[in-house]
C-alpha cells in the first residue's frame, strides 16, 4: 500500500486490487493525484471473491496480553494516536466504548482470556480508511462494476449561488426547461 500511496497517477491510470484480499493501512490517494473528466484516475478489483478489504487497524498478538484486573487485560502498544481507541474482537467491536490508552498500555475489558481463547483481536487506530486528498476526477469501482466518483472541485465565489436555484426546488422551469431530480449519489 505504501507504494501505491506514494504514486502521483496520471489521468486514466486504473489501479487494481486483488479480490478477497485485506489491507490494514490506509488508502490515502497522493496529493497531486488528478485525473480529468474523459480520463479518471479508477480504483477497483480484478480477480473472483470478496471485495478488498481495507481495514486500517493493526492486529494485537494473543501472547502479548497480560492480566490487569477483574476482567480487564492491557497490552504494550506505543505510539497509538490520540483520541478514541477501538478494540475490536473476530472484527465485531469489544465492549460499549473505547478501550482506554496511556502510552504505551492498552486496556481492554474481556470477559474471555485473550491469550487463550482463540479469538483475533485488532485495534483501530485510523480514522479515514480511504482518503482522496483532494485529488480531482477519482472513481472508485464498486463490487457488481458500479462506481463512486468524486467529482472535480467547484470553484466559485463564495457569495455567488445559482440565479434560478430556488425556482427549481419549487418545481418551476428556471432556464433549463422543466425541473429534473438531482444525480443519486451512493455512499
Amino acid at each position: 500500500m505504501a507504494k501505491v500511496n506514494a504514486t502521483v497517477f496520471a489521468p486514466g491510470t486504473k489501479v487494481l486490487f486483488a479480490r478477497g484480499g485485506e489491507w490494514r493501512e490506509s488508502l490515502a490517494v497522493a496529493a497531486g493525484c488528478k485525473g480529468t473528466a474523459e480520463n479518471p484516475i479508477t480504483f477497483d478489483a480484478y480477480g473472483e471473491g470478496a471485495k478488498p478489504r481495507f481495514v486500517g487497524s493493526e492486529v494485537l498478538a494473543n501472547a502479548g496480553f497480560t492480566p490487569a484486573d477483574d476482567n480487564a487485560w492491557k497490552y504494550n502498544l506505543p505510539n497509538l494516536p490520540a483520541g478514541q481507541i477501538y478494540v475490536l474482537q473476530n472484527h465485531q467491536f469489544l465492549g460499549k466504548g473505547p478501550a482506554t490508552y496511556a502510552s504505551p498500555t492498552l486496556t481492554i475489558s474481556s470477559p474471555t482470556d485473550p491469550r487463550s481463547d482463540g479469538k483475533v483481536y485488532t485495534v483501530c487506530v485510523r480514522g479515514n480508511v480511504i482518503a482522496s486528498n483532494g485529488g480531482d476526477h477519482l472513481v472508485f469501482r464498486k463490487p457488481g462494476g458500479g462506481r463512486v466518483r468524486r467529482p472535480a472541485r467547484r470553484r466559485r465565489h463564495p457569495g455567488l449561488r445559482h440565479p434560478h436555484r430556488a425556482q427549481h426546488r419549487r418545481g418551476g422551469r428556471g432556464l433549463r426547461g422543466p425541473a429534473r431530480r438531482p444525480p443519486q449519489h451512493r455512499r
